[in-house]
C-alpha cells in the first residue's frame, strides 16, 4: 500500500477512516471502550463513545510458554466473549491499538484493523 506510515500500519492516501474489531470479555467491555474514547478523536458529529457489539463465541489453545487470562496450557477453550467494533481515523491507528492493548486482559488480544469508507467519505462531507 502506498501512504503514510502509522506505526506498523500502512494506509492508502485516501483511507481517512479504519474500522476496528476487538474480542474481549464481557467484563473488560466498559474498560477497554473508556481507554479508546480517551485517545481517539470523535469522527460523528455530536457524537461520540460510537460503539456496536454483540456476544460470540470464541476457541483458543494456549501453548507451551502462554499465560493465559482464561484456560490452560495445552488445553482447547470456549468461551463467550464480546465483538466490539468502532470506526477511527487512520492516523490514530496506533495510538487507539495501545490503547486497547493496555486495558485489555488477554495476553495476546484478536485485534484486526480493516481499512474503509464512511458514508461521508463517499458523498464528500
Amino acid at each position: 500500500m502506498h501512504g503514510p506510515d502509522h506505526g506498523q500500519f500502512m494506509v492508502c492516501e485516501s483511507t481517512r477512516h479504519v474500522k476496528v474489531v476487538v474480542f474481549l470479555p464481557l467484563e473488560s467491555l466498559e474498560g477497554v471502550m473508556e481507554a479508546v474514547d480517551r485517545v481517539m478523536t470523535p469522527i460523528y458529529d455530536h457524537y461520540d463513545h460510537v460503539y456496536s457489539y454483540s456476544e460470540c463465541t470464541g476457541t483458543w489453545r494456549p501453548l507451551p510458554g502462554a499465560y493465559p487470562y482464561i484456560g490452560e496450557v495445552g488445553k482447547v477453550e470456549l468461551g463467550e466473549e464480546l465483538r466490539l467494533e468502532f470506526t477511527i481515523r487512520a492516523d490514530e491507528v496506533s495510538t487507539v491499538l495501545k490503547a486497547v492493548r493496555g486495558a485489555h486482559p488477554y495476553e495476546t488480544p484478536a485485534i484486526d484493523v480493516y481499512p474503509m469508507m464512511t458514508w461521508r467519505d463517499l458523498i464528500g462531507e
